[in-house]
C-alpha cells in the first residue's frame, strides 16, 4: 500500500512540475516572438505580444485596440527618432517567487544613435502576454504602458 501511495505522489509531483515547465515554455515562446519582432522592426507582432496597461502593471488599459495601437506606434516613432534599435537578446534564466509566479531575466543589446549598449531586463508573462521592465531607459517606449508622456 505504501508503495502505491508513494508512486501516486511521485506521479502527481512530476505532473505539477510539468505544468510549471509548460508555462515557462509558453512564456519563452512569447518572449522570443516579442524580441525577434523588435529586432526585425515588426511593430505589429511586438505589439500583439504585450500586456497593455495603465496606472500600474496590474490595471489593463481601457483604450480600444486601435487607440492602443496608435499609442504604441507613437512610441515606436519616438524610438526611431532617437536612433534606437534592439539588436540582440538572450534569455538568461527564470526566477520563481512562490512556486508558480515567475519571470525571465533577459540580456538585451541596443544601438542608440550608433552607440552599442547592454542592459538587463525582466519579462513577466501573464494571461498569454508580456510585460517588460529593466535598466534600458528606452524600454518604456517599447513596453505595454499606455498612459505615457511621449517626449517631443
Amino acid at each position: 500500500m505504501k508503495k502505491i501511495l508513494f508512486t501516486i505522489l511521485l506521479i502527481l509531483a512530476a505532473g505539477l512540475a510539468g505544468c510549471t515547465s509548460f508555462e515557462e515554455k509558453k512564456a519563452e515562446k512569447v518572449i522570443t516572438s516579442y524580441y525577434d519582432a523588435l529586432i526585425e522592426g515588426d511593430h505589429d507582432t511586438a505589439f500583439k505580444n504585450l500586456f497593455l496597461y495603465e496606472n500600474g502593471i496590474t490595471t489593463p488599459t481601457d483604450l480600444s485596440r486601435s487607440e492602443a495601437e496608435s499609442v504604441y506606434e507613437q512610441k515606436m516613432a519616438y524610438l526611431d527618432k532617437q536612433g534606437y534599435q534592439l539588436s540582440d537578446y538572450n534569455i538568461r534564466g527564470v526566477e520563481y517567487e512562490d512556486g508558480h509566479t515567475f519571470w525571465h531575466h533577459i540580456d538585451v543589446v541596443v544601438n542608440i544613435d550608433g552607440t552599442r549598449k547592454k542592459f538587463t531586463e525582466t519579462a513577466f508573462y501573464q494571461n498569454g502576454k508580456l510585460s517588460v521592465s529593466g535598466e534600458d531607459p528606452f524600454a518604456q517606449y517599447r513596453d505595454g504602458k499606455m498612459d505615457i508622456e511621449i517626449e517631443g
